[in-house]
């Protein structure tokens, strides 16, 4: 079948675009019809049609979740490698990590927000216990959560086994050495340090309550993708993830908007800028909302 057979027409594609936005907050351009066609046409098969607009038209009048949940992985973007873009994890063990310690917490908490599958998760764990090598008894045993829409990636994320060409992108022979054992296909990373770390499929969108409380929370090139009162619903309930003092990494095109009632901006020179949980009574009253006496 030629490719223009799969081309879509714009009133499904404009359906789909809102479509996409209330499943997983992605909001695509007016554009983007060749980018839907190329993630969509591999379904076609799976569900038995012809072309991407009969798909569309069948996921709007019977939208099971299971057939949503297929089309959601086929358009989420799964890019990620070991220590990607390398500052973030500098900053995390030579400032964040040791103000944290500072506070003596009884607990440390990590949340890795849109892993992918797992290398951004792991290597945050690896920042960490590299610190803890350094800095023996300052820190807790950590615990950190990994977590995704996508359960293909988590299930390969929970599995923790890479190929050479995996490894290959971003991680040093040292690290590997350190961190990973070889298994029959591939690399695994290394059962102590594997047990600190769970995965579990979730949607930025929905709620967080369940997780707890973190001391510190990256979730990183994931809001750019978000229509900005979806990107500012994300930033208030990860605000309310964090303890007070605790810290958020985006990525180095993301931040929660000049003025935030509930971040500070913090610059490590040469390393780059972390957000910094304001106190309680610093957002009461940013929001108007404190008692006179």
């Amino acid at each position: 079948m030629a490719y223009r057979d799969y081309e879509l027409s714009q009133n499904a594609y404009d359906r789909f675009r809102v479509l996409l936005e209330g499943l997983c907050g992605i909001v695509l351009g007016g554009d983007k019809q060749y980018l839907v066609t190329t993630r969509l046409t591999p379904l076609l098969n799976e569900f038995g049609f012809s072309t991407i607009d009969d798909l569309l038209n069948y996921i709007h009048r019977d939208p099971r979740p299971a057939t949503l949940h297929r089309v959601v992985e086929a358009m989420t973007t799964k890019e990620t490698s070991w220590f990607r873009d390398r500052s973030p994890f500098e900053l995390l063990q030579r400032h964040v990590l040791p103000i944290v310690a500072k506070s003596q917490p009884r607990r440390l908490k990590v949340w890795s927000a849109a892993c992918s599958y797992g290398q951004e998760t792991h290597s945050i764990n690896i920042a960490v216990e590299e610190f803890l090598r350094l800095n023996p008894k300052q820190l807790p045993e950590p615990t950190i959560l990994g977590t995704d829409i996508s359960a293909e990636a988590i299930k390969s994320a929970r599995r923790g086994v890479y190929t050479e060409r995996d490894l290959d992108r971003g991680l040093s022979p040292e690290r590997r050495k350190l961190f990973f054992d070889q298994v029959d296909d591939g690399w695994a990373v290394n059962r102590q340090l594997a047990r600190r770390v769970s995965f579990v499929r979730h949607n930025l969108l929905d709620d967080y309550a369940s997780f707890g409380h973190f001391q510190i929370i990256l979730c990183r090139n994931v809001l750019i993708y978000f229509s900005p009162e979806t990107k500012a619903d994300i930033l208030e309930r990860l605000a309310g993830a964090l303890v007070p003092g605790g810290f958020l990494l985006l990525g180095a095109s993301e931040h929660p908007g000049f003025g935030s009632k509930y971040f500070e901006q913090i610059t490590f020179a040469g390393t780059g800028v972390a957000y910094r949980r304001k106190s309680l009574s610093t957002v009461e009253q940013a929001s108007g909302n404190t008692s006179q006496s």
